[in-house]
């Protein structure tokens, strides 16, 4: 290892000890086990436990056995009866020279079974000198080829190690919904935590709401990160945090009467040759009772205004025409909800003067209404601001009312909701547990990074990972 790093001083200045120091510490502070290797451990320590069976590692390897000892003792491997190391042994897997030197220490009448990755060193040079093999395959080598290549390096190498380690190592199988959840969606939502959490500690916000039901996993994953299990905040953390029950449908209703081109957009507009009927249109919007006057004052006209008929293009713009002329009795149906919502946010947002409204996005609708009704009808006195995923901002009605994270706007299907956000809280977890707390405090995911990921599953680059089940 000495001279390792005496080249390296030569060549960069940075002093042998420091590099060496540097480097073990930094073993020490981020390896982790592999969960299946740390798996078979357990079950051999328990079967060769009280009989003439030894468990020992072996090395091609510069850093010294005292070291390895502590790096394997710290991931859960502590009881190892010897260390062989290429550096220290003066032998190595690769020539077979170590297999050698084992046998002469242990002597030749034993068996000998040896778990390894390198085909050549591992497999074909332990054989050769008596040993039996057992491959196991290398799961940065069955990963990275599905990992994306255009992440800053310290994210994209601790990314990588996490995924791989959980989803290559062999211990289960999981479905491709969880699996596009971990590797896909999992370091987005921990970067858009991280986002949140360091706009609002900067911002002087005094609560930060997830709106439903996007907002679920991520206000999970916030928790996870940020709060303590009987909901004390954690050392850090500024402020409280709520999910908070508002639908796009239920602020669109809610909205009527401060923007009716949204509303008609959202319940007609959208809703156009998609096989819905009148019936089903006017129920969504919760004014069934004024379908009879649309039929009795429309059903003279050439269009098919029937209680049965379909939304077209021909009949939309008379049902739109229809309840613009109607739209104080259209508003008059939202009077109780309306009320109930200023009951609802007025405890939601009790003693606040500054909360933070995350969405996953694009226009930023979410926050932009809870502002309009919180401050212009309700008179609350609560600065909105809005943070979201992404946004198509040049499109949006209010560009600078939102914090985006991503930069972008894709368009994903969720597909099987629950296995994904499990998958999704899997990879927080697993990002909490294996990653040290001081280069979590430092160091967050950026947009880019979290969008090179998410560009593979747009772009249809998972499925062949997820069709071969690795």
């Amino acid at each position: 290892m000495g001279q390792i790093y005496e080249e390296i001083e030569y060549r960069t200045g940075i002093s042998r000890n420091l590099g060496m120091q540097t480097e073990i510490d930094t073993e020490l502070e981020f390896c982790h086990a592999n969960p299946y290797m740390l798996e078979l451990y357990h079950i051999l320590t328990e079967k060769i436990r009280g009989k003439d069976k030894k468990l020992i590692c072996v090395s091609d390897m510069y850093l010294p056995s005292n070291v390895l000892k502590d790096l394997l003792g710290r991931c859960g491997y502590e009881e190892i009866d010897d260390i062989y190391v290429s550096c220290e042994e003066g032998a190595s897997k690769a020539d077979g020279s170590l297999y050698g030197k084992i046998v002469g220490t242990y002597g030749e009448d034993k068996t000998y079974f040896h778990v390894g990755d390198n085909l050549e060193s591992d497999g074909k040079r332990a054989k050769e000198n008596g040993w039996n093999h057992v491959h196991y395959p290398n799961v940065h080598l069955e990963g990275n080829p599905y990992r994306a290549e255009d992440m800053s390096l310290l994210t994209g190498t601790l990314y990588g190690g996490i995924v791989n380690a959980r989803i290559h190592n062999g211990l289960a199988k999981y479905t491709p919904d969880y699996e596009s959840g971990y590797i896909y969606g999992g370091i987005l939502v921990l970067g858009y935590c991280q986002f949140i959490h360091d706009y609002v500690s900067r911002h002087e916000i005094d609560k930060v709401l997830f709106l439903s039901r996007d907002g679920d996993v991520l206000y999970k994953a916030y928790r996870f990160l940020y709060e303590k299990e009987n909901g004390e905040n954690l050392v850090g953390n500024p402020c409280d945090t709520e999910y908070v029950y508002w639908s796009r449908k239920v602020a669109t209703k809610l909205m009527a009467g401060h923007d009716r081109h949204d509303f008609l957009r959202r319940f007609v507009e959208h809703k156009v040759n998609k096989k819905y009927t009148l019936t089903d249109i006017f129920g969504n919007m919760q004014i069934l009772d004024m379908l009879k006057g649309l039929c009795l004052e429309c059903g003279n006209q050439k269009y098919d205004v029937r209680p049965g008929s379909f939304l077209t293009d021909k009949n939309a713009n008379v049902v739109c025409e229809y309840l613009l002329h109607h739209w104080s009795e259209l508003e008059r149906h939202y009077c109780e909800s309306m009320e109930a919502g200023k009951r609802y946010l007025g405890r939601v947002l009790e003693n606040c003067h500054k909360v933070a409204a995350v969405d996953v996005g694009w226009a930023g609708s979410g926050a932009l209404a809870l502002d309009t009704l919180v401050n212009d009808e309700w008179e609350m006195d609560c600065e909105m601001v809005g943070i979201v995923a992404g946004t198509n901002t040049f499109h949006n009605a209010e560009p600078n009312a939102t914090e985006p994270f991503l930069f972008k706007e894709p368009d994903v299907d969720a597909g099987k909701v629950e296995q994904i956000q499990q998958g999704i809280l899997d990879f927080v977890r697993d990002y909490r547990e294996w990653v040290p707390e001081e280069y979590q405090k430092k160091h967050h995911v950026s947009g880019a990074d979290a969008y090179a990921v998410l560009r593979i599953l747009l772009q249809g680059g998972m499925g062949t990972e997820l069709e071969e089940g690795i």
